[in-house]
């Protein structure tokens, strides 16, 4: 399953435990709802489109090469995924 064990000690379950409450509109995700980010290989996210045209993600990924600390990264855009991931790319960080 993809939302536990691929941040080590950070396992999405844990992270969105120790974060608490999600921002609009992920309030009601959970650890399964995240998947990978193709080319991102760390990088699982979920994805909602809470207006016609616009893509939220709410995208995770390991900080540090010891995985552990996590980047959190919520994005609205007017666009597709692609571009709502896009933040989290290796040369955006």
């Amino acid at each position: 399953m993809p939302g536990t064990g691929l941040f080590g000690p950070y396992a999405v379950d844990e992270l969105l435990r120790r974060l608490g409450s999600m921002p609009h509109p992920f309030e009601y995700v959970i650890a399964r709802d995240f998947i990978p980010a193709g080319g991102l290989t760390t990088t699982l996210f979920v994805e909602d489109e809470p207006e016609p045209g616009i893509t939220c993600v709410l995208a995770v990924r390991p900080a540090d090469a010891g995985r552990t600390t996590a980047t959190v990264m919520r994005n609205c855009v007017p666009g597709d995924r692609a571009r709502a991931l896009a933040p989290m790319s290796i040369s955006a960080l």
